[in-house]
């Protein structure tokens, strides 16, 4: 994003670059504030588990439309 090489337009990486900043701050004031108390810091454990146990079919899925495309073309 700093670079812009991969980039067509200036708008598209300004909203890439507000949003990498949001969401750095936000993953600071979580690490900071959420690990204070055990019940929360054990939420975020729960919520992470989660999001990886369906990231896996996910991309599976992804990599099969990929292969899929590729055999069309």
């Amino acid at each position: 994003m700093i670079t812009g090489e991969t980039y067509q337009g200036v708008k598209s990486r300004v909203a890439d670059g507000i949003i990498a900043l949001l969401s750095t701050i936000y993953s600071l004031w979580v690490i900071i504030f959420g690990t204070a108390d055990v019940k929360t810091f054990t939420y975020g454990m729960i919520l992470l588990a989660s999001g990886l146990i369906f990231y896996r079919p996910k991309s599976k899925r992804r990599t099969k439309v990929k292969q899929n495309e590729m055999l069309s073309a």
